[in-house]
Parts: structure tokens; sequence; C-alpha cells
């Protein structure tokens, strides 16, 4: 087997156990904005709200030149809305706080310079996650930023976060869609049109689908930007266990080594015990 056929039976092993909430899936599908607001349709419908077609894009990097930047997973907005989707495994990753801070840096970018307050949008923060956030949180919570009842009539001035916990997906139109987000067999999905996307994406080949060969360059992207990381990892060890030695040849040599062990496939593992057996007191 050739390396390219390698790596890419690698990628499809990859994309078999993969869902919509995995990085290399999202950052693929999410960049439709008809799929977008197919999703915030479905999650937003209990609360009344009607989201039409936009403008979306996936990993949406705000640089705060002074404090904290974020990353928004799945950004989008039309007319009315600024909507920012995040999807987590890990309940321990997200906290009120951090939804706080997202739903502050969506309503700063929804207001470029010199932009009268009265055209922002009403925003929305939706963290979908595998577990509860909130103390007592059922299926689906919403929480009001900032609106009275006298201020929502007024477009645009509502800010909201959502909790969706995908642990407690119940038979309804939105439960059954979330389960979808969290499944990796296409056969097993209920909703019809992220049933089609998956089975699309999961049963085509390379040279048949754009929507794979764009997952495709995202997974030798972040697979030569791992394997870049692993070998400068291995040099630093090498490096560190000849200074060790106190010689700068011993230094030169054992990095050398280590260098092609890794290059030569070794595992990480064959690495160390290769450090311990030779450099070890």
């Amino acid at each position: 087997m050739n390396p390219h056929e390698d790596k890419f039976e690698m990628f499809y092993n990859l994309l078999s156990s993969r869902t919509l909430m995995d990085d290399i899936i999202a950052r693929t599908v999410f960049k439709s904005p008809i799929i977008v607001a197919y999703v915030l349709n479905k999650i937003l419908k209990p609360y009344g709200e009607l989201i039409s077609d936009g403008y979306s894009t996936t990993q949406k990097d705000i640089t705060n030149i002074f404090n904290r930047s974020v990353c928004f997973d799945v950004y989008f907005e039309n007319s009315d809305y600024v909507i920012d989707l995040e999807f987590s495994k890990y309940p321990g990753d997200v906290s009120i706080k951090r939804a706080r801070y997202y739903s502050s840096a969506l309503d700063a970018l929804d207001l470029p310079k010199n932009e009268p307050y009265p055209n922002m949008r009403t925003s929305y923060v939706i963290f979908i996650v595998n577990g509860p956030i909130l103390p007592k949180q059922s299926f689906i919570e919403r929480i009001e930023g900032f609106s009275t009842e006298k201020a929502l009539p007024i477009k645009g001035n509502a800010r909201y976060i959502v909790f969706v916990d995908t642990s407690q997906c119940d038979n309804s139109e939105l439960g059954r869609m979330i389960h979808d987000l969290n499944c990796a067999d296409p056969d097993h999905m209920q909703d019809p049109v992220l049933r089609k996307i998956m089975r699309d994406l999961k049963n085509s080949k390379e040279d048949e689908n754009m929507l794979v060969k764009d997952m495709m360059r995202i997974f030798n992207e972040e697979f030569k930007s791992q394997m870049e990381h692993d070998r400068n990892l291995a040099l630093q060890e090498g490096m560190k266990e000849g200074k060790k030695e106190g010689m700068k040849e011993g230094e030169e040599k054992n990095a050398k080594s280590v260098l092609e062990m890794f290059d030569s496939g070794k595992s990480p593992e064959e690495i160390k015990a290769y450090l311990k057996t030779n450099f070890s007191k």
C-alpha cells in the first residue's frame, strides 16, 4: 500500500467513528448556511424563533489583542441574528462564565467601528454539550442575558445563552435531531436531512464528494501539524537527555538518534524506552 492509500484508509477509519459534533465533520458540514439554519430552527423553535438563510463559517477566530481571544465553532449571521453554535463532548470544558464571555465577544463582533448601537441584532450563544451545565438542567435551557418585557419587541434588543444537554434526548423533533448530532452511524439517524448528509460523507470516495475533499484537506493539515509537533517533542527529549550527559557531542548524537527513530515509525513508548536504556544513570 502506498503512503497516499495508507493515509486515505486512516482517514476513512477515523471518519467512521466521528459524528457531526466532531471538528473534522462540523468544520465542513456547517460551512453551509442552509444546514446551519436548519439545525438552529430545530433548536430555537420552542422559543418562537424563525431563522432564515444567511452566512455561516466555522472555526471563526475573534482576536483580542488585550485580553482573551475566542474561536467560535460555528458562526452564523443574517439581517436579524448573530449566532455562535458550540459543540462539546466534555461538560467540564463548558461553564456559564465561558458562555457569558462568548456572548460578550459575539456582541462586540456585531458592532463595527462607528456603527450606531440601535443596529445591533439579537444574539444567541448555543452550547450543545454531552451533559448538564446548569443545576437541575432540563434537556434545553435558555438564559436571557439582556431582555425585559418592554424591550423584547425592539429588534435586536435581546441576548441569549442556550444550553442543550445531549444526554437527556427525548423523542421530540429536537430530541431526535440532537441524537443524530451524536450518532456516528447514518443508518441509526432519524432526521432525514442529517442522515443524508452523513451518508453522503461516509459512503462517498474522495473524488466523488466536495465535502469529503474538504475534510481530507483538513485531515491532511491536522495530520501534518501533529506529526511536526510530535517530531519536535522527540527532538527536545533527545536534546534534553544529551545535555544530561554534559557533552555537546552526546546532545547532538542523541537528538539525531531520536529523530531517526521517530522518522522510521517508532512509537513514543519505544523512543522513551531507548532513552531510558541508553541515558539513565
